[in-house]
């Protein structure tokens, strides 16, 4: 039976488990893709070889790529899953969401670059990946409920002050349902909810987009 490589994605990344607040508190303290990616990682590793007969391999950082899933026998990629991390606040910036004017992360453009390095792995190396190789893009939006209240937690919350000036001047709410509106278009598909819990009195959401790449 033929591995359902992003049905399997989706499930791993559904089931990633943290302790109730340990996840506001990684999000809102640093970007969440490498914390995400290799519990996902693990996730993976753990399903897929309680499938035998799909003999697969999960592998960080394989030839600078964030996961790929090889074949146990040929060690060849079949699916290249590269990742982005950003903020509600990136993507308010990049569709002018509620007049909010920031320098724009440039965080498509950056998804394409690696889509584009994985395609070329395939084309320059093909003795690395699969004839049927996957590609997918991910990305991971951490949105922060409320505001932080000011300056005390300078140097301790990341972009602190984006996330302050941002919800300044558009409701959370509204802002979270235009960044899910804009990037549900953008994907052509509906995101995953991961709930982080809440840290600094902060309640934080991380929304996930698994899209195909090829």
């Amino acid at each position: 039976m033929k591995l359902g490589i992003e049905s399997e994605l989706t499930k791993a990344l559904k089931n990633i488990k943290y302790e109730q607040d340990e996840l506001a508190y990684l999000a809102l303290t640093s970007k969440i893709e490498h914390t995400l990616r290799d519990k996902w990682a693990y996730g993976l590793h753990d399903n897929l070889n309680k499938k035998s007969k799909d003999n697969i391999i999960v592998s960080r950082e394989w030839h600078r790529t964030d996961l790929a899933l090889l074949d146990a026998k040929t060690k060849k990629a079949k699916a290249l899953i590269e990742i982005k991390a950003i903020y509600s606040f990136d993507v308010a910036a990049k569709y002018k969401i509620g007049q909010y004017i920031k320098a724009e992360h440039p965080f498509l453009d950056l998804m394409l670059y690696d889509v584009k390095k994985a395609k070329d792995l395939k084309d320059d190396h093909q003795g690395l990946v699969d004839e049927d190789l996957e590609i997918y893009k991910v990305l991971f939006v951490t949105h922060p409920k409320m505001g932080t209240g000011g300056t005390k937690w300078n140097n301790i919350i990341k972009y602190r002050g984006s996330i302050d000036s941002c919800l300044k001047k558009i409701n959370e709410r509204d802002l979270i349902d235009e960044v899910k509106t804009s990037l549900n278009k953008e994907f052509n598909k509906e995101s995953i909810l991961k709930k982080g819990g809440k840290a600094f009195d902060i309640e934080v959401d991380i929304y996930c987009w698994i899209v195909k790449a090829n």
